[in-house]
């Protein structure tokens, strides 16, 4: 329950962020609003936010691990795949926005994810990092 209790409170911190720098935002989107997004086949996937700018669509998850365990290491692995199946598209790009003590056990599977994104990645819109800091 702790866990769910923590969710919230990075959503609601991350609302606050985009609230203050006047960022439009919607909460909890539907894959199937994007059906462009082919390559995500027929997984229905629910973003914790969207934003669209004139140049992209953020898709964003979020999440929090108190502590450590195997859901760390499944979610570091679906998001290392999800990126690539949503980044194909120049006009989207996935953002996972994660904290929380829990991954201070599994660094290497947060590094290893995030090292496959950039990798993966040929070049970078650097737009949303001008806007938004965590």
């Amino acid at each position: 329950m702790q866990e769910k209790t923590e969710v919230a409170k990075i959503c609601l911190s991350v609302s606050l962020i985009f609230d203050k720098s006047k960022i439009f935002y919607k909460r909890e989107v539907n894959s199937t609003e994007f059906p462009e997004i082919t390559s995500l086949g027929t997984d229905l996937k629910r973003f914790d936010f969207v934003i669209k700018t004139k140049v992209k669509t953020y898709l964003i998850e979020t999440n929090f691990y108190n502590s450590s365990g195997s859901k760390l290491n499944e979610t570091a692995r679906s998001y290392s795949d999800l990126a690539p199946k949503i980044n194909q598209y120049s006009n989207f790009e996935f953002v996972w926005i994660t904290d929380g003590e829990g991954w201070l056990s599994a660094k290497n599977k947060l590094e290893e994810a995030y090292s496959n994104y950039f990798k993966k990645q040929e070049t970078r819109n650097r737009e949303f990092s001008s806007i938004c800091y965590l």
